[in-house]
C-alpha cells in the first residue's frame, strides 16, 4: 500500500512539474531598471544556473526572454549588458531576429536598436546571443562557455 501511494505521489509531482513548465508565463520588465542574472523577470534558455554574481552561457546560442510593459516610443533604443567573456569571444546579438551587435565582447556591451524592434506590450521578446567561439575552459568544467551575464538595462 505504501509503495502505491509513493508512486502515485511521484506521478502527481511529475504531472504538476510538467503543468508548471508548460504554463509558465514570461514576466514583464520596464525601461531603465536593472535586471540581474537572478531576476525572475527574465527567462533564460541556453544559460547555466545562476552563480553568486553571474550566469554563464552554455553552448553556441543563449537567449534571454522578456515582455516589455511600457510604450516603446519612450525608449532611446539601447540595451546595456553587463558581464564578461571566457577570453576573446565573437558575439552576434539579435533582438527578435534582427542583428543589433556583431563584434567582440567586453565587460560592458552597449547595443543600439530601433525601438520598433520590440514587440508590443506584454508580447514576448527574444534577446539572442550567437556564440561561435564558445569552448570548454580546460579547468575541469565540461560546459562550452562563451560569455557570462550579470545584469542588463533597456533604455
Amino acid at each position: 500500500m505504501k509503495i502505491k501511494l509513493i508512486l502515485l505521489n511521484l506521478c502527481l509531482v511529475g504531472l504538476l512539474t510538467v503543468i508548471t513548465l508548460v504554463g509558465s508565463q514570461t514576466p514583464t520588465i520596464k525601461s531603465n531598471e536593472v535586471f540581474t542574472h537572478k531576476d525572475g523577470n527574465l527567462k533564460f534558455r541556453g544559460w547555466g544556473q545562476a552563480e553568486e554574481t553571474h550566469r554563464w552561457s552554455v553552448g553556441n546560442r543563449s537567449v534571454i526572454l522578456f515582455k516589455f510593459k511600457e510604450d516603446k516610443k519612450s525608449l532611446v533604443g539601447e540595451i546595456e549588458f553587463q558581464g564578461g567573456s571566457l577570453g576573446q569571444q565573437h558575439i552576434i546579438a539579435k533582438l527578435n531576429g534582427t542583428k543589433i551587435h556583431d563584434g567582440m565582447m567586453e565587460a560592458k556591451l552597449k547595443m543600439k536598436f530601433a525601438p520598433k524592434l520590440l514587440k508590443g506590450k506584454n508580447q514576448e521578446n527574444e534577446l539572442a546571443f550567437e556564440l561561435p567561439d564558445a569552448r570548454v575552459p580546460g579547468n575541469g568544467d565540461m560546459r562550452r562557455l562563451a560569455i557570462y551575464f550579470s545584469s542588463l538595462v533597456i533604455r
